[in-house]
């Protein structure tokens, strides 16, 4: 019997402040989104990401098995 992957994406996006940097706030939104995925059966398959002048941007791919 074969095994069935599920896939999901997710894209996070943020821009650097006065006070904050990006990276920072990404990581915030990241965790959050992470920690809900895993208590969902997620596991984190990939992820990526590219800075763009004051934004940061983030692609998370999920499997499931």
């Amino acid at each position: 019997m074969e095994k069935i992957m599920e896939y999901d994406i997710d894209a996070l996006d943020a821009d650097s402040g006065i006070f904050s940097a990006g990276h920072e706030k990404l990581a915030k939104k990241f965790k959050s989104l992470s920690e809900k995925r895993v208590k969902d059966g997620w596991t984190l398959h990939s992820y990526s990401t590219d800075i763009q002048g004051k934004s940061i941007y983030a692609t998370a791919v999920w499997k499931k098995e």
